[in-house]
Protein backbone atom coordinates (compact mmCIF):
# COMPACT_ATOMS: atom_id res chain seq x y z
CA UNK A 1 0.00 0.00 0.00
CA UNK A 2 1.15 3.08 -1.00
CA UNK A 3 -0.22 6.98 0.01
CA UNK A 4 1.17 10.78 -1.01
CA UNK A 5 1.95 13.21 0.26
CA UNK A 6 1.52 16.95 -2.08
CA UNK A 7 2.63 19.80 -0.90
CA UNK A 8 1.43 23.18 -2.37
CA UNK A 9 3.81 26.66 -2.67
CA UNK A 10 2.30 30.48 -3.79
CA UNK A 11 5.59 32.42 -4.67
CA UNK A 12 5.60 36.09 -5.09
CA UNK A 13 3.68 37.21 -8.22
CA UNK A 14 1.29 34.31 -7.59
CA UNK A 15 2.80 31.31 -9.16
CA UNK A 16 1.49 27.92 -8.06
CA UNK A 17 4.66 25.14 -7.24
CA UNK A 18 3.59 21.36 -6.36
CA UNK A 19 5.25 18.80 -4.93
CA UNK A 20 4.18 14.96 -4.47
CA UNK A 21 6.24 12.78 -2.80
CA UNK A 22 5.03 8.35 -2.08
CA UNK A 23 5.30 6.81 0.75
CA UNK A 24 5.00 3.46 1.46
CA UNK A 25 2.91 2.24 4.40
CA UNK A 26 5.07 0.11 6.59
CA UNK A 27 1.92 -0.14 9.38
CA UNK A 28 -1.39 1.06 9.70
CA UNK A 29 -3.58 0.12 13.14
CA UNK A 30 -6.50 1.73 14.25
CA UNK A 31 -4.13 4.44 16.46
CA UNK A 32 -1.43 5.17 13.49
CA UNK A 33 -0.30 4.65 10.22
CA UNK A 34 3.58 4.89 9.74
CA UNK A 35 4.75 5.22 6.22
CA UNK A 36 8.50 5.19 4.86
CA UNK A 37 9.67 7.30 1.40
CA UNK A 38 13.41 5.78 0.98
CA UNK A 39 14.11 8.44 -2.15
CA UNK A 40 17.18 7.64 -4.25
CA UNK A 41 18.11 11.49 -2.70
CA UNK A 42 20.40 12.09 0.55
CA UNK A 43 18.23 11.68 2.83
CA UNK A 44 14.39 9.67 3.30
CA UNK A 45 11.69 10.32 5.27
CA UNK A 46 8.95 8.71 7.63
CA UNK A 47 5.63 10.08 8.12
CA UNK A 48 3.83 8.67 11.09
CA UNK A 49 -0.18 10.03 11.43
CA UNK A 50 -1.59 9.36 14.90
CA UNK A 51 -4.94 8.94 14.71
CA UNK A 52 -6.14 9.43 18.19
CA UNK A 53 -4.07 12.38 19.20
CA UNK A 54 -4.51 13.82 15.69
CA UNK A 55 -0.95 14.73 15.25
CA UNK A 56 1.57 14.31 12.06
CA UNK A 57 5.34 14.08 11.92
CA UNK A 58 7.20 13.63 9.37
CA UNK A 59 11.25 12.52 10.33
CA UNK A 60 14.06 13.12 7.72
CA UNK A 61 16.98 11.24 8.02
CA UNK A 62 20.26 11.85 6.25
CA UNK A 63 22.00 8.74 4.83
CA UNK A 64 25.09 7.90 2.59
CA UNK A 65 25.48 7.70 -0.80
CA UNK A 66 26.68 4.13 -2.47
CA UNK A 67 29.99 4.86 -3.60
CA UNK A 68 30.55 8.27 -1.34
CA UNK A 69 32.74 7.64 1.60
CA UNK A 70 30.68 10.97 3.75
CA UNK A 71 27.46 11.57 3.64
CA UNK A 72 25.22 13.72 1.15
CA UNK A 73 24.76 16.96 2.31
Amino acid sequence: MECEETTGEIADGGQLSLFQDNFKITRWTTDELVAENDSPLCVSYTLTINFRKEQAHLFRRGKVRKGLRRNCR
